[in-house]
């Protein structure tokens, strides 16, 4: 086995007729999604291969579903520092009219994205500092 496929290989391997649907429904698509190569990326790679993957999607080259599939996935956060996962946030914003509209919800408020890097995650620990403070503040003046 090859340590990495090239998309070319990787699409004529979806394409080999496995005999499953699954395999049949990724040959339709130039840009394949695969939760396990995302997840093998470095956190700038997984920045740079949403952008890809949002194009892909718009230009009809890549399956929303699949794109979906892996931003619900809790593992797309881990091992992302808060500038990348706030990167991906913001290019997930950007192209949310790709999404139908019970997915954007899910992705705005629920999704690991969102629940990490998102306002209400800032706001919660810019929040935490700040109620330390003012509870260790009365105890030492007393």
């Amino acid at each position: 086995p090859q340590p990495q496929e090239d998309s070319a290989g990787a699409r004529r391997a979806a394409a080999g007729g496995m005999g499953k649907a699954k395999r049949q429904e990724n040959s339709n698509f130039a840009f394949v999604v695969d939760l396990k190569a995302v997840l093998a990326l470095k956190p700038e790679q997984r920045v740079k291969w949403l952008g890809r993957a949002c194009r892909a999607v718009a230009d009809g080259d890549a399956s929303i579903k699949h794109v979906f599939d892996v931003l619900s996935n809790r593992r797309i956060v881990q091992g992302i520092h808060a500038k990348a996962g706030q990167r991906m946030l913001r290019t997930l914003k950007e192209n949310l009219y790709l999404f139908s509209e019970k997915q954007q919800r899910y992705l705005q408020e629920e999704s690991p994205l969102a629940t990490e890097f998102g306002e209400k995650a800032s706001e919660d620990e810019r929040a935490a500092p700040a109620a330390e403070g003012s509870a260790a503040a009365p105890a030492s003046s007393e």
